[in-house]
Order: C-alpha cells, then structure tokens, then sequence
C-alpha cells in the first residue's frame, strides 16, 4: 500500500474513451504539485470538448480530479490522444 504522503506515482492522467463523443478523465497529482480545474477545462475547451460534469477531491495530500466530457460538435469529435498528451503537457508542468 502506497503512504498517503507518497508522491512518486504522481501525477496520473487516464483518459477513457467510452465512444459516441464521451469521454472521462482522471487526474490525480499532489497538494504540493497541483494544477488550476480551469486549466484542464481550457485544454478541453480548446479540443473541441466540453465539461458536462467537473468534481474535485481531497484525499490525504492527493487531489482527484473526475471530468465527465462530451464533443461540442459530435461530428467533429474529439481526439482522445490529443487531450491527453496536452493534459500530461499541463501537470508535468507543475
């Protein structure tokens, strides 16, 4: 069992694609290494996504975050590699 104060495993980034334009997204990083919820919607955002639905928890020193997202135009879509590679980009980063 990992210590709660054990942040070598951190950040995680999970991005499922569950098809029809839906896609979840979990983000686990450190109190003390932590990213704005604004920032990874933005990134979102700029992918052609939209946030349906955003919760943010606390768990000893860990913050999750679960993201619920949709394509804004299902035609269009997102790319599912895509977000994940910028959302990666974006907790490295802190």
């Amino acid at each position: 069992m990992i210590a709660d104060n054990d942040d070598s495993t951190l950040p995680v980034v999970e991005l499922r694609d569950l098809g029809n334009d839906v896609i979840h997204i979990m983000l686990i990083s450190s109190s003390n290494r932590s990213f704005m919820l604004h920032q990874v919607i933005s990134v979102i955002e700029e992918e052609g996504g939209q946030a349906v639905n955003a919760s943010l928890s606390m768990v000893g020193n860990k913050i999750f975050h679960f993201l619920h997202i949709e394509a804004k135009i299902a035609r269009v879509g997102v790319e599912t590699s895509r977000v994940q590679q910028r959302l990666l980009n974006l907790v490295y980063r802190y």
